[in-house]
């Protein structure tokens, strides 16, 4: 377990070290503070749960992208067969590459959550104690969990297309596309929402986005996360990576 966050420590060091990563992490912040001095300007229509709302969709590409690259950088640069044949086992590395995904998502739900209160502060809304540490567990706990489902979904893509540029593709069509067009359906089949919004895709989104997904939803979208980490393992383990 120890080695398993030293890995993952590490993992998350490799991302703090590209551009990106604070490229993404001012876009957040730029997008969410405009809709907060919007919030200001015009608080009929805008509050500090919109704030929440623009840093959370920019996060959740950020985790897309850097989960993607995770292992489909090593598959690129062609430092995947050493990674493979080092000490650590192939669970072990496929582990690390989630929880740093995760990890990151840590630093980004802080991040956010004083965003919220430095806006609910300047919106003059209800501010307590309990307030921000609800507010900060809540940013920490989805945000966790969408990292988590993320990962695990763009890893395996990885393991079957051993290609960046196809898993950053296909994971952004199945939780930044998908939802969309899952959101679209559920206009025009009302009858349907309530199966619809269950869709781990879909609810993902919502989790991080907008807090308005039940126990039963995050259960799913965590269960939909082990499964495909299972199919991921076993994948893995039977992969030549020589």
């Amino acid at each position: 377990m120890i080695k398993l966050f030293k890995l993952s420590v590490l993992e998350l060091q490799k991302i703090f070290k590209t551009k990106g990563i604070y490229l993404g992490i001012v876009i957040a912040m730029l997008f969410s503070i405009a809709i907060g001095i919007q919030a200001k300007i015009a608080p009929e229509s805008f509050n500090s749960k919109h704030v929440m709302s623009f840093f959370s969709t920019i996060s959740n590409l950020v985790f897309m992208v850097y989960a993607s690259k995770s292992l489909g950088d090593e598959f690129q640069l062609k430092t995947s067969t050493q990674l493979f044949t080092s000490k650590q086992s192939r669970v072990t590395i496929i582990l690390s590459k989630i929880l740093s995904i995760i990890l990151l998502s840590l630093v980004m739900a802080i991040i956010s959550a004083v965003i919220i209160i430095l806006f609910k502060f300047v919106l003059k809304e209800q501010l307590t104690v309990t307030i921000v540490l609800s507010d900060l567990w809540v940013q920490i706990y989805t945000f966790a969990v969408y990292a988590f489902v993320v990962s695990t979904f763009a890893i395996l893509v990885t393991t079957i297309t051993l290609n960046t540029t196809s898993t950053i593709v296909t994971t952004l069509g199945a939780f930044f596309i998908a939802p969309s067009i899952i959101a679209m359906i559920i206009d025009k089949f009302p009858e349907f929402e309530n199966e619809l919004k269950l869709i781990p895709f879909y609810s993902a989104d919502s989790l991080t986005a907008y807090h308005n997904v039940g126990l039963f939803g995050v259960i799913l979208i965590i269960a939909f996360g082990i499964i495909v980490l299972i199919s991921n393992i076993m994948l893995i383990k039977n992969m030549d990576l020589r």
